[in-house]
């Protein structure tokens, strides 16, 4: 009697460690894409901070002396 009891509470609970594993892996999965998608938010802020310097410096040269940081020949 108790063995089937726990033959059959070990059938109804294989479903359920199985979503937990898949759901685990999953969750896991997206952990790992969202620390890889802030490495690269973190690059691009840099970059644009970058670009918004350049753009910065080129608009301050303009103002100065009407070339607008453009390179004479």
């Amino acid at each position: 009697m108790i063995d089937e009891l726990t033959y059959g509470i070990s059938c109804n609970c294989l479903p359920i460690m199985t979503a937990i594993q898949v759901t685990t892996q999953n969750s896991l999965n997206i952990e790992t894409e969202n620390t890889v998608l802030r490495a690269e938010l973190l690059e691009l802020n840099a970059r644009l901070q970058s670009l918004n310097e350049t753009v910065s410096i080129s608009l301050m040269k303009e103002s100065n002396d009407g070339e607008g940081g453009r390179i004479q020949s």
